[in-house]
Formats: structure tokens, sequence, C-alpha cells
């Protein structure tokens, strides 16, 4: 009974560091991406 809650709780720990990891990436692309937008329209000027 134990074991099987414990286990759960592990997928639960997973499932929360695979969420915080994908908001973190999908904030790092957003900010590359502005990025490079940006560098682009100071080329372009």
């Amino acid at each position: 009974m134990t074991q099987n809650i414990r286990k759960e709780q592990n997928e639960d720990v997973e499932f929360i560091c695979v969420v915080r990891c994908g908001a973190v990436w999908s904030r790092f692309s957003q900010i590359r991406r502005q990025h490079k937008s940006a560098v682009i329209a100071l080329r372009n000027n």
C-alpha cells in the first residue's frame, strides 16, 4: 500500500518537473525569437 502511494508521488514530482521545464523552455525560446527579430530589425535599419 505504501509503495503504491510513493510511486504516485514520484510520478507527480516527475510531472511537475516536466511541466516546469516546458514552461521555462517555452519562455526561453520566446525570448530567443524576440531577440532574433530585434537583431534582424537592427540590421535592417
